[in-house]
């Protein structure tokens, strides 16, 4: 999949429902993402690892992302299909 640069009014929506819903805890998201998603897990890895929910939700602008973790995060998060529903 691309690597995409999230809107900066969805990128809000995203750290402001990550906040709400896990407390900003990287391991939280983690956890919920592997379950919700768990008919894409492959083996024992996770959809997105601890490391990159940090460093794209400590960002003050959008990073350039892959639109697959983008439509997992829309999903969990803001309850979208997609990252371009949103």
């Amino acid at each position: 999949m691309a690597t995409i640069q999230p809107h900066p009014k969805v990128f809000e929506q995203l750290k402001q429902a990550y906040a709400e819903k896990c407390g900003g805890s990287p391991t939280y998201l983690r956890e919920k993402l592997n379950q919700a998603y768990q008919y894409d897990l492959f083996g024992n890895y996770d959809l997105i690892s601890d490391k990159t929910i940090r460093n794209f939700f400590k960002a003050t602008t959008p990073l350039n992302t892959q639109e697959k973790n983008l439509n997992y995060l829309c999903g969990f998060l803001l309850d979208f299909p997609s990252y371009q529903a949103a």
